[in-house]
């Protein structure tokens, strides 16, 4: 590591622009969407972890009614789920720029996968240096939307000429089936059927178009250039995580900021200390002195206590509550069910919709919480009517419980491989999900709303009979 460490500082310090490196230029090709999608991600990452994003998240979200009703009301635990959540996100993120710069002949960026490594253990602080400056930031970050949006548009514009193409071979194939193909330096078009023309015309736009957004965006870039843009970002996020986290983190190695260069602590094992509990014992917290961030960081402590490797921590912290919806597997599932009981109570209720509605929202309700609702609706039928109790109190819950299944939704979205957009999201994260809410709490809320639901129609169905 030390040969690696020393190499990678000579070849660092001979290169002036980024990538700037000589040796042939390898284009990023189809790896393109790949590499946008990576991209993407450090352009959401670099959002969420903004003083405004961050302020929101600490004022606003882990504070929401619907968070603290049926997740948690220690804030700190919270903190560091959101934490946990960012490094697992930017671990997937290093992962495919480790493939896309494994091919690089300079030892930077291809000692990529070794330089996260080094961070993320605290051992290397020199790898620091190659952190964005707080200037040059903003810059990276346009760089990388542009590079994110034309590749998107990319994207949408070769599926479109792979389906024209597709024409254009059925085009082919019926002249040369009638027999229209014409001999050598024949005229191609003097057979064609009506319509045909137009369409050969808006098909070579179409490879025009395709190959303009190939120069535009990552298709045609260098995969070196395009491999240490990103590498540089993503130890950027990595230091802005440590810096905006560090009071409730530990850890998380300790950077500080020495006259704009950035520097990691060493690590210390103190024997006794707990660090699993959620309060940590450190200045500043979510009502004290906002966390700073890069260009703008306070000296830190130069002794941390290490309770566990950052990796385990994070598959620790991440993994869900075992009496909660995400443990049993029913988050998504009950969130499904919480949306479509707030769609039925807006649906009039002799409408075919709001009975096709009633007969999905009761098959997607597991056994014990069929149970629990036929209970609820012996106990409580001489209450029913749109004003009647069950009917208010469950669109009192849905004011809340509504958004955290939006939320719940979303973020399964964004983790799905299949759902994934090139283009940058607003980050979701866990914390305001059903994933870690207690299930018994949801399961009492859900039976809560489904009776509002069942109110609401019998009253309907009362004044239609009327």
């Amino acid at each position: 590591m030390a040969v690696y460490a020393k190499n990678l500082l000579s070849h660092l310090a001979g290169v002036g622009e980024l990538g700037a490196v000589d040796s042939p230029e390898i284009h990023v090709g189809i790896l393109a969407f790949e590499a946008a999608r990576a991209m993407s991600k450090l352009i959401t990452l670099h959002r969420a972890l903004t003083a405004n994003s961050f302020s929101t998240l600490c004022n606003t979200k882990i504070k929401f009614t619907g968070v603290v009703h049926l997740n948690s009301d220690d804030e700190p635990y919270l903190l560091r789920i959101a934490c946990a959540e960012f490094l697992s996100d930017l671990n997937h993120i290093a992962s495919a720029i480790s493939r896309l710069s494994a091919t690089s002949t300079a030892p930077w960026p291809r000692g990529f996968s070794h330089v996260y490594s080094d961070l993320k253990s605290g051992s290397a602080d020199f790898h620091l240096r190659l952190c964005f400056p707080a200037h040059m930031l903003d810059k990276k970050v346009k760089k990388m939307e542009a590079l994110v949006f034309a590749t998107s548009s990319l994207h949408g514009e070769m599926e479109k000429l792979a389906e024209m193409e597709v024409s254009e071979k059925k085009l082919e194939q019926w002249k040369a089936y009638n027999g229209l193909v014409p001999a050598n330096g024949g005229d191609s078009h003097a057979n064609n059927p009506p319509g045909a023309d137009a369409f050969l015309k808006k098909l070579g736009m179409q490879r025009k178009l395709v190959k303009k957004l190939q120069d535009e965006s990552l298709w045609n870039q260098s995969k070196e250039k395009v491999s240490e843009l990103m590498a540089h970002a993503a130890i950027t996020v990595f230091t802005r995580i440590c810096t905006v986290f560090e009071k409730y983190v530990t850890e998380l190695p300790v950077v500080t900021d020495r006259h704009g260069k950035f520097w990691a602590a060493p690590k210390i094992d103190i024997p006794g200390v707990n660090l699993m509990s959620s309060h940590l014992d450190r200045p500043g917290g979510i009502n004290g002195t906002a966390p700073k961030f890069p260009g703008q960081i306070p000296r830190s402590t130069q002794i941390v206590p290490v309770k566990m490797e950052l990796a385990k921590w994070t598959t620790k912290t991440l993994e869900p509550p075992p009496e909660s919806c995400g443990a049993a597997g029913l988050a998504l599932r009950y969130a499904e069910v919480i949306s479509l009981a707030e769609k039925m109570l807006h649906l009039p209720s002799n409408s075919t919709e709001h009975k096709e509605e009633r007969e999905e929202l009761y098959q997607l309700l597991p056994g014990t919480l069929r149970t629990a609702l036929r209970t609820r609706l012996k106990s409580s039928s001489g209450e029913m009517g749109i004003n009647g109790v069950p009917a208010v109190e469950g669109r009192r819950v849905l004011e809340w419980l509504a958004p955290i299944a939006h939320d719940t939704i979303k973020w399964y979205s964004q983790k799905s491989c299949e759902k994934q957009s090139i283009d940058p999201v607003s980050k979701v994260f866990m914390l305001q999900t059903l994933e870690i809410s207690d299930r018994k709490a949801v399961e009492m809320r859900i039976v809560d709303v489904v009776v509002a639901v069942n109110s609401v129609f019998h009253s309907d169905s009362g004044r239609k009979h009327v």
